[in-house]
């Protein structure tokens, strides 16, 4: 059986964002792992905690891009649920009706801290609340993940592997 052009970005992009989370996952459990988080850790890292954060952080917001920003939107596309160019938000919107994001709002404040990240605050203690929201929030992504997955295949009936390379290259 031969792919569908859409099929095949389809599946590229849940291959992408499978590795992506199970390195994200990987990284919040490094930064949970090395202590309790404080400003003034944040403030003057260990050459290994400046490298966890920044580990975490970068693989937060590479999850995020390839999540929220190009495989949600192919996954609306290809199931027909929205025209190619309707507003984010309507996006969103109908992503929460699918289930597959537990709320349009929360996306949104998850969305503002991708955003926040990509900024070096000189404020620790602005740093260690983006740390810490972007570790609880770990979950909330894989989630989303998952759930794109589990629409993909019952709903449009693509098949995805099931394992993923754990190569961290």
């Amino acid at each position: 059986m031969t792919l569908k052009p859409m099929e095949l970005r389809l599946q590229a992009q849940f291959e992408q964002c499978a590795r992506l989370g199970a390195w994200l996952a990987d990284a919040g459990k490094g930064v949970a792992g090395s202590g309790a988080l404080s400003v003034e850790r944040v403030a003057a890292p260990t050459p290994t905690d400046a490298d966890l954060f920044d580990l975490l952080l970068y693989r937060y917001m590479r999850m995020q891009d390839a999540l929220g920003g190009r495989l949600l939107p192919t996954l609306l596309e290809a199931g027909g649920e929205l025209p190619v160019e309707s507003a984010y938000i309507d996006k969103l919107n109908q992503l929460e009706r699918l289930g597959i994001v537990g709320s349009t709002a929360r996306w949104m404040e998850l969305r503002a801290l991708r955003n926040r990240m990509a900024h070096d605050y000189p404020d620790s203690a602005v740093r260690l609340g983006i740390l810490r929201e972007a570790l609880a929030s770990v979950a909330e992504l894989l989630a989303a993940n998952g759930a794109a997955r589990r629409y993909a295949s019952e709903k449009l009936g693509l098949a995805l592997p099931a394992g993923v390379s754990q190569d961290r290259r």
